[in-house]
């Protein structure tokens, strides 16, 4: 992660003076994340995540700040977000938008175990249940629809041409009137904690969206049963029938299943090549779009190859 905002304990006293949080007695930073600078804080009443939102605006924190608030509004378990004296969901630093949150005791599983990811599964279910409110985005903020932006961005790298040809399909085979939901969009093993007790609790909702309930499992199913180019079929089918136990699909969504794991593996190639060779160049990360390509690449739609006999049909 980048360090935008480098805070000293003069910085977070001065934040934690608009919050009833009690007295800072330890904080440091915690590395991870693109998009924002994160601290954790302890006082003496609690533990805490302090975090300085460095790309989003005063009105995108907001409605990030307003959808943890309902997602506790209508008992979905994720980081609880705090008021400060004023009755606000955010604060300012430095003309910057801040949010204080709870802290989610745990650790990520860089590779969680099918159990896990049962849960995890079960945990998208409900969370597919939650209302959608109506500041929500509609479309995903890297889905297919901004991928023409890099059609004309380096005539001499073969990426842009992949990526015409995976949206050219993209387009072509997604079944029109798919539920929409609201949806993480982006459950990757770093969006999800494992407690002690070992449940999952899946945060971050940076791309949360009004968007396919399929979109959004064949995201998790890239963030969480692919390793090394491949989707891991056991992996997937244990998040799949996780959800399944909470929130049943349609038969033509299991249908779509392999086209939108396609798809959302398409989407974070571009989010890679993108952001690690055009907007913040990265030598050592510049090639991590591949690993998005070979999954992309790997599951063949017209053929049975790829789709196992022991599948989302069957029961355990």
């Amino acid at each position: 992660m980048a360090l935008y905002s480098q805070l000293n304990e003069q910085d977070i006293q001065t934040i934690l003076q608009s919050y009833s949080v009690g007295n800072l007695q330890r904080w440091r930073l915690l590395h991870g994340g693109a998009e924002n600078t994160n601290h954790l804080i302890e006082t003496n009443k609690g533990t805490f995540i302090l975090t300085l939102c460095e790309r989003k605006s005063i009105k995108e924190t907001q409605a990030l700040a307003h959808l943890l608030e309902h997602f506790d509004n209508h008992q979905f378990s994720t980081s609880k977000i705090f008021k400060n004296r004023k009755g606000q969901l955010q604060s300012s630093f430095q003309n910057k938008p801040v949010l204080l949150k709870s802290f989610l005791p745990g650790k990520v599983l860089l590779t969680p175990p099918r159990k896990v990811i049962h849960q995890i599964g079960a945990q998208l279910g409900q969370l597919h249940q939650v209302p959608v409110p109506a500041y929500l985005p509609k479309q995903f903020s890297y889905g297919q629809q901004t991928f023409t932006s890099l059609y004309a961005s380096d005539t001499n790298h073969p990426f842009p041409l992949w990526l015409r040809k995976k949206r050219a399909l993209i387009v072509q085979k997604s079944a029109s009137n798919l539920t929409k939901v609201l949806i993480h969009g982006d459950v990757f093993t770093s969006n999800v904690i494992v407690a002690p007790d070992g449940k999952p609790t899946v945060m971050d909702f940076e791309e949360a969206c009004h968007y396919y309930r399929v979109f959004d499992l064949g995201m998790a199913i890239v963030g969480l049963c692919s390793s090394e180019g491949k989707v891991d079929l056991d992996k997937m089918n244990a998040l799949i029938k996780g959800y399944e136990t909470v929130n049943p699909l349609l038969p033509k969504e299991k249908q779509q299943l392999p086209l939108f794991i396609i798809y959302a593996a398409t989407a974070t190639a571009f989010w890679r090549f993108r952001q690690f060779n055009l907007l913040v160049p990265n030598e050592e990360r510049k090639e991590d779009y591949k690993e998005m390509q070979t999954i992309a690449d790997s599951i063949k739609l017209e053929t049975s190859d790829w789709w196992p006999t022991k599948s989302i049909y069957e029961s355990n």
